[in-house]
């Protein structure tokens, strides 16, 4: 056939668009990140993109699944607001916050909580700097109402923040319930690590845990 080849070549490559955007589902590496985006726009259209569609874990250890960090400004809403990036770029990917909240929740879970502050200050920093915190700054004054405030009065601003992760199932229990044929429902979000956020002058952040984060281990009595 005249067009067999290019017939092939199509198949080969959407095979290989597939492959690379399972493979790179949880922990992408920056090649697969590089790689991901510049094929975005064709996974997309025929809704391979796993950022917007995820392939799920059945089962695993404790420090599998998704993870997140949330915020919430309690002057404008109660509700929990999940940090998300604000573009497409593989440098800003729901992967690459993902990531950083499993490195910071795994901190928290193995007592290395002064590792996971240092980078969540980072990281808010850099949200900050960029316009990305997802919270109105309603708790600072209107200067067009308070003509009086000085422009280098600035409140100081308090958010709080939190790690959640999706926990899994372990096998054993998915197992005993394929023998009897029950369906599990999705286990509920946890909450492994939570802070209160002040910001300092010069977009400095300060992290205040505000509970003893999670062990993965239980301590052993004595």
């Amino acid at each position: 056939m005249r067009y067999k080849p290019l017939i092939s070549l199509a198949i080969v490559l959407h095979l290989f668009a597939i492959i690379l955007s399972m493979s790179g589902n949880m922990s992408p590496s920056l090649l697969q990140q590089r790689l991901r985006y510049l094929l975005s726009p064709y996974l997309i259209s025929f809704n391979w993109y796993m950022d917007f569609v995820p392939v799920e874990l059945t089962h695993g250890v404790e420090t599998d699944g998704l993870w997140w960090i949330q915020i919430r400004d309690t002057s404008v809403s109660n509700d929990w607001q999940t940090i998300t990036p604000g573009t497409a770029s593989y440098l800003e990917s729901t992967h690459r916050v993902r990531q950083i909240a499993r490195l910071t929740g795994l901190m928290t879970l193995q007592q290395r909580t002064s590792e996971a502050t240092t980078v969540l200050e980072g990281f808010l920093a850099h949200q900050a700097a960029n316009g990305k915190l997802p919270v109105r700054r309603s708790n600072l004054p209107d200067a067009k109402e308070n003509p009086a405030i000085l422009a280098d009065s600035k409140p100081t601003r308090q958010l709080e923040i939190r790690i959640v992760r999706q926990p899994v199932r372990d096998l054993e229990e998915v197992q005993l319930a394929n023998q009897i044929g029950a369906e599990l429902d999705p286990l509920p979000g946890e909450s492994v690590f939570v802070a209160k956020a002040v910001e300092g002058e010069n977009n400095q952040w300060f992290i205040i845990p505000q509970s003893e984060p999670r062990r993965m281990v239980p301590a052993a009595s004595l």
